[in-house]
């Protein structure tokens, strides 16, 4: 969101001003926490061209208000849902879910939340640990290192068992969304910023849109929008 920092409980906070029902933000490993943040490097975020693992607690924590993944369960109003993204990597499954579980029974009983991830493995360990939570595959075709074939053919569909796909805009169509819906799994648009794209894919069928315009969300011409859908 502009004018906050990404992933900061200040710009999560910000979405209850706002339409939307339910705010997307990043969760990662680091050290033996999970936290709010989105890159495994501090260029972009924090201005500094190290490794997030080489930054101690002290430094992530205190000098860069970095929130920890149960402060933002506390600190932002319950009546806004979350979308929380598990950015794990291969072989990290067991742990992420490990440390995500006694935070959800402890302080997300009274919210509304989702998980979502591109690691499928991780979304068929969540469903061990707390099968009540809904779960979204996150699927894109860019060509990227870490975007592996095997999650881009979405050969793990069956393990991961999601409730919803959440897939790159840019490759979707009403052909994919039909057969997604033959599967009767609900799909999401990411990331769409431009309103006339928003209203294309909601007409074509997509029961959702993430987007980081949500100021876009409060126009009256979207509002109005909404309400003959």
């Amino acid at each position: 969101m502009e004018g906050y920092k990404e992933n900061s409980i200040e710009a999560i906070s910000k979405v209850t001003e706002s339409f939307a029902p339910m705010v997307e933000f990043d969760v990662q490993i680091f050290k033996k926490s999970l936290i709010g943040f989105h890159d495994d490097h501090g260029q972009r975020l924090l201005e500094v061209p190290s490794n997030l693992d080489a930054f101690s607690e002290r430094e992530l924590f205190l000098d860069y208000s970095v929130p920890r993944l149960n402060q933002i369960f506390q600190e932002v109003p319950e009546e806004l849902a979350f979308n929380v993204e598990f950015k794990c990597p291969m072989g990290k499954e067991g742990e992420f879910v490990d440390l995500f579980v006694p935070i959800y029974r402890s302080l997300a009983k009274n919210r509304r939340v989702l998980v979502s991830s591109f690691n499928p493995i991780v979304l068929f360990e969540l469903k061990q640990a707390l099968p009540e939570i809904p779960r979204a595959l996150l699927v894109t075709w860019q060509a990227d290192p870490h975007n592996s074939p095997l999650l881009k053919s979405m050969a793990l569909l069956a393990l991961s068992s999601p409730h919803l796909i959440h897939f790159d805009h840019t490759y979707l169509d009403e052909e994919l969304i039909q057969l997604f819906k033959e599967k009767n799994l609900k799909v999401a648009a990411w990331v769409v910023n431009k309103e006339f794209q928003m209203k294309k894919l909601l007409r074509t069928g997509v029961d959702s849109i993430i987007t980081d315009r949500i100021d876009l969300l409060k126009s009256s011409s979207f509002r109005n929008f909404s309400n003959e859908l």
